[in-house]
């Protein structure tokens, strides 16, 4: 565990490839995820909000509580997930690409913007959470929003960073001095940035500290990122 106001990450992650996302069926007769396209958290509720954990796969999406407890044995799963919703992506978020060979492959929530990003190839769609809807500009491009930045004696320099496309998962949270961090997984690589710039590329595998059974192999291709317990109620 990292302290809530520390600069890193502070989630659970999913592969498809170690079969490690175990969601429970649904009280009702629905659909289980077989391949996660994208899993994130978002707080939802206006004045009362709560935390939920959402899986898609397709034109399916899953909404779950947080009865989640991490531990060694079972990390970067869900097991004790409650599925409390299960609906159709389209109806949930229309205007966004779920389906097809090129469909949206990543997704994190900003809580400064309380916007969902939903993100494929060098794009993004914005989903405003409170406003239901989305942003009328989408989609846009990533590294138009996110760019490297360099410090010169004139200052800082702000450029596009070319690879930030084709991203697998990210994640985003508030550090303690109010900025906003995402990180964007590439393959085994990733991108930190700091109030919308990329202030750190490396691997994986250096960004993690992984033990058990389970994980035998290289972290890569992760397929989400979402916290590993809800963040403390805004005052």
């Amino acid at each position: 565990d990292q302290p809530e106001d520390s600069d890193a990450p502070w989630f659970g992650f999913i592969d498809n490839r170690h079969e490690l996302l175990k969601l429970p069926q649904a009280r009702w007769d629905s659909p289980h995820p077989t391949e996660i396209d994208t899993a994130f958290s978002v707080e939802e509720g206006g004045k009362f909000a709560k935390w939920y954990l959402y899986f898609t796969s397709g034109p399916f999406y899953w909404k779950t509580n947080y009865n989640f407890k991490p531990t060694i044995a079972n990390q970067g799963v869900c097991q004790n997930c409650d599925v409390i919703e299960v609906g159709r992506t389209s109806e949930k978020w229309p205007g966004i690409p779920f389906l097809g060979p090129n469909r949206v492959n990543a997704a994190f929530y900003s809580e400064p913007e309380d916007q969902i990003y939903f993100l494929r190839d060098n794009q993004y769609w914005p989903w405003h959470v409170i406003k239901n809807g989305l942003d009328s500009q989408a989609p846009l491009l990533l590294q138009k929003k996110w760019k490297r930045i360099t410090q010169t004696a004139a200052g800082d320099v702000f450029t596009e960073e070319p690879e930030l496309k084709d991203i697998d998962s990210a994640y985003a949270i508030i550090n303690s001095l109010g900025q906003e961090k995402v990180w964007f997984f590439k393959g085994e690589e990733y991108f930190e940035t700091t109030n919308n710039g990329i202030v750190k590329k490396g691997k994986i595998k250096d960004l993690f500290k992984t033990t058990g059974e389970g994980w035998k192999s290289p972290i890569k291709d992760l397929d989400g990122a979402f916290r590993v317990r809800p963040a403390k109620p805004r005052v």
